[in-house]
């Protein structure tokens, strides 16, 4: 659920009764989801939002048993800037697919939290969404005083944030959001933490649950195939994620040349995975018709691999997520992925 390089704006205090709310759809442990469009919701989407909901309450220690209520909104909510917003006095969530779990981390917050530090709730927002974090266009202290969130440097606020959650005790971030002083919680000052993020940080972070996929099959060394009936029943099946149906899967792979096939649905997206830290930013690379998604994938999305006729990929080393599509509602799609040389 990454936002991309879009602007995520929280409007504080905010009124969201300028339009009527679409209607709830879907009642989850963790939430109530409202929807502006009728195309399903599949379990395993629901299923992943409780996920992080409990994973933002254990990071922030905010458990609760209040449902924090969602609207998703196909082409966005018309009086937000950007993807989504969280609206603090209504306590509601005004949000696209994919800023959910940007959103829900703004709404644990404010269980504890009546006035927002813009720097440290977008920062912790960043860092505690889905996706890894990695160093922004700025320094922290040229964004650490911005009121506007128009403004900020996401990149920076969030890169710093996960910085601090890896390098000293994670449950020190709530004081900050709270309101307590930097040189209180951590034992230095604001300069010092951030002439040391300077010098230390790597350039990027992996995801908290990087490439969280069952296995593609593999019936023979070098040789991955799998049938997979997709749809919403599927226990793994999403909906209306740039096509309309799709299961992912995940593949270790050796550097090589492969040949790529996908029978029936729309294709296939072979989109890397960052496992580790990258103490470095990877430079750009194309091998043959498929970028170096595994050592660039910060910013790739991964074409799609058209079915029906084979595709040979150069490929380098590592783990990639394959993602099976097909615009039908229900339709059983084989993907056959092989190791050439």
């Amino acid at each position: 659920m990454r936002h991309g390089p879009w602007l995520l704006l929280t409007i504080v205090g905010a009124s969201a009764c300028g339009e009527p709310l679409p209607p709830i759809r879907y009642e989850t442990d963790k939430a109530l989801i409202g929807t502006d469009f009728d195309d399903p919701v599949c379990e395993h989407q629901l299923a992943a939002i409780d996920e992080h909901i409990r994973f933002v309450e254990d990071m922030l220690d905010a458990p609760s048993d209040e449902k924090i209520e969602i609207y998703v909104y196909a082409n966005g909510p018309g009086d937000c800037i950007g993807l989504g917003c969280y609206y603090h006095e209504e306590g509601i969530i005004k949000t696209t697919w994919p800023a959910i779990d940007h959103e829900v981390v703004h709404a644990v917050e404010a269980r504890f939290t009546d006035e927002p530090r813009v720097f440290w709730s977008e920062g912790v927002a960043e860092a505690l969404e889905m996706n890894g974090t990695h160093e922004g266009a700025s320094s922290v202290l040229d964004n650490i005083d911005q009121q506007d969130r128009r403004a900020l440097d996401y990149a920076t606020a969030g890169h710093f944030v996960r910085w601090l959650m890896e390098t000293q005790d994670p449950s020190l971030i709530r004081p900050l959001l709270e309101g307590s002083a930097v040189d209180s919680v951590y034992g230095s000052s604001m300069e010092q933490l951030a002439e040391d993020y300077e010098t230390q940080h790597p350039y990027a972070y992996p995801p908290w649950f990087p490439c969280d996929y069952p296995p593609l099959s593999s019936p023979e060394p070098e040789y991955w195939t799998e049938e997979i009936a997709i749809s919403c029943d599927h226990p793994e099946g999403t909906a209306g994620e740039n096509f309309r149906y799709s299961v992912v899967r995940s593949v270790e792979l050796p550097a090589g040349q492969y040949s790529l096939e996908t029978f029936g649905g729309s294709g296939t997206r072979m989109v890397g995975c960052q496992m580790d830290i990258w103490q470095q930013q990877p430079m750009p690379m194309t091998h043959g018709d498929l970028p170096n998604q595994v050592e660039n994938s910060q910013t790739a999305v991964g074409r799609l691999f058209l079915s029906g006729e084979p595709h040979q990929l150069m490929l380098t080393d590592g783990t990639y997520k394959v993602v099976v599509a097909t615009e039908a509602p229900s339709e059983a799609v084989r993907v056959e992925l092989r190791h050439l040389d």
